[in-house]
């Protein structure tokens, strides 16, 4: 989420409070750590081996204890953006500060780890995914855009643009249909990949594919905006029984762009309209009306939808009455 935290950050003192970010508390670094620490560590939570466990515990008590120190003695509310903090220092800031707890996840709750346990620590746990708020009795609240893709008057250039992680074949071959439908549109599609076709040749469908899409080069958030604000469609591939939406579809709305998605249940979401957003099938069999959805006009999204998914907006909901 490279720039949403500052974003939250910038947010909140517009609106006159005071925020100190602790970025330690979700994972203290490798080099704060002995070797001996960073190896007991590997061993209960990535091997799950759990004898050490309760050391471990100890060990992370310990620093978290004096981590905490750097921080003030009295908040308004403590935030955690994205699931992420680790148990032993919620359980310290807990028994430190008496506000409210308030946790956001951009992510389905089956997909982040330990969900169950960490929402306890939490006094009101906001959701993306409208699915996980009916089953669980969480807050709704869709995901947001930063300031940063808001459209003003750029020259649009580029017919379809895509920037996403080598996640599986699916997502590959999903590009490659799409890419060969479209040979003679201004397409700038990547993936951001880790090694060479050999480490990655799953999830390629074959080695061609792997030399003209994928990279290791990394796009930091206003190199993105700046490629959004320039197309005229961005694409959105959706993972595995993923149920609220991601960052794109919210882009598009920033950056007065046309949307293409595999994600269904955008249709259930307040700004979907047949004009801006095309839902393309997971097998590609209703790829032969893309390029007819990209001739067609966009019509602009109106202020009261641009506010709702801006991070104003989505920071008026969450601390609403706090």
């Amino acid at each position: 989420m490279d720039g949403y935290e500052k974003a939250i950050i910038n947010g909140l003192k517009t609106r006159g409070h005071t925020v100190h970010y602790f970025p330690g508390g979700t994972k203290i670094k490798r080099d704060a750590i002995t070797l001996g620490h960073r190896a007991i560590r590997s061993l209960v939570r990535e091997y799950g081996f759990k004898p050490f466990g309760n050391y471990l515990d100890h060990l992370e008590t310990v620093i978290y204890s004096e981590r905490l120190n750097e921080l003030g003695n009295c908040y308004d509310y403590i935030f955690d953006f994205g699931g992420k903090a680790n148990e032993n220092c919620l359980r310290l800031l807990k028994k430190k500060y008496d506000c409210p707890f308030i946790l956001y996840l951009w992510d389905d709750f089956c997909h982040v780890k330990d969900a169950k346990k960490k929402t306890l620590f939490f006094d009101r746990v906001n959701v993306f995914s409208k699915t996980d708020a009916e089953n669980y009795g969480f807050v709704y609240r869709p995901n947001f855009f930063v300031d940063e893709y808001l459209y003003s008057g750029e020259p649009k250039t580029i017919d379809l643009f895509y920037k996403g992680s080598a996640r599986d074949k699916k997502r590959s071959v999903i590009i490659d249909q799409l890419a060969r439908s479209l040979p003679d549109r201004h397409t700038e599609i990547s993936l951001a990949v880790r090694g060479g076709y050999l480490r990655n040749m799953h999830r390629m469908p074959n080695q061609a594919f792997f030399k003209k899409f994928c990279t290791t080069a990394h796009m930091t958030v206003s190199e993105l905006a700046a490629k959004y604000k320039q197309s005229r469609a961005l694409l959105d591939i959706s993972f595995k029984d993923q149920r609220g939406l991601g960052l794109r579809p919210l882009e598009s709305i920033a950056c007065n762009a046309k949307l293409i998605t595999t994600n269904k249940s955008i249709r259930e979401y307040d700004f979907f309209n047949d004009n801006n957003v095309f839902v393309l099938n997971e097998d590609c069999s209703n790829i032969d009306l893309v390029r007819d959805f990209l001739d067609s006009p966009f019509v602009p999204y109106n202020d009261s939808v641009k506010y709702k998914y801006s991070v104003r907006g989505f920071l008026d909901d969450v601390f609403n009455g706090l």
